[in-house]
């Protein structure tokens, strides 16, 4: 059976194909540097032992700033686009209880690969031209786990990237020669919380859904 991460890059591979092949006629690519707040919607995992009770908790990350790149393919004008874009919460805490970590201690920071298609389904609204942004990619979760590693608990919350939804709204204001973009997207997945060599152990396995509240100013286009 192929891989899920295999899938989810796929849409990257097309979209990438796209922006580099050439047509007959004229196709706008826009580079977006971004800029935001990243905050995630979640409790990050809680792991129980062999009868069911809770040994670890790690509770949902605070808020931190978010920066992004992306290439759009296509007009802010146009009905549909594409886009490819890379995005990155800086360094964050972990709230973590359990037995035997009282003084715990964790940060971790989110790595985001997506591609995804816009739509622009709606009309123009005076300056404001909405769109909604469908797509997929991965999620790279990183830990600092020194803290963990001195309490033996070094194979909880290891580094790990996992397949995840891109889902977004936002849209571009005309703003004269300048079209910036805003955009709330939501990054949904699961994480993985206990590794080969924590045996008798288990982990939750719900939805992490993650929010990027972004700005862009194009370099590139419109």
């Amino acid at each position: 059976m192929r891989s899920p991460l295999r899938w989810m890059c796929l849409p990257i591979g097309i979209l990438v194909a796209g922006m580099l092949t050439p047509s007959e006629g004229h196709t706008q690519v826009s580079l977006l540097p971004s800029a935001g707040l990243y905050s995630p919607l979640s409790d990050l995992l809680e792991v129980r032992d062999e009868e069911g009770m809770p040994v670890l908790e790690a509770g949902r990350k605070s808020s931190t700033l978010a920066v992004g790149l992306a290439a759009e393919l296509g007009s802010p004008e146009a009905s549909w686009g594409g886009r490819i874009q890379l995005g990155y919460a800086t360094a964050s805490d972990v709230p973590i209880e359990g037995v035997g970590c009282e003084d715990c201690e964790l940060r971790s920071t989110l790595l985001t690969a997506t591609a995804g298609v816009i739509l622009r389904p709606f009309p123009e609204l005076l300056i404001l031209r909405p769109h909604l942004l469908v797509g997929g990619g991965v999620k790279r979760y990183g830990f600092d786990r020194d803290d963990l590693e001195a309490e033996g608990w070094d194979q909880v919350l290891r580094n790990q990237t996992q397949p995840a939804i891109h889902l977004a709204a936002g849209g571009a204001l005309r703003l004269g020669i300048v079209t910036p973009r805003f955009e709330i997207g939501a990054m949904i997945s699961r994480i993985d919380g206990v590794g080969e060599g924590a045996s008798g152990l288990s982990s939750s396995d719900d939805l992490q859904t993650d929010l990027f509240l972004m700005v862009a100013i194009p370099l590139m286009g419109r």
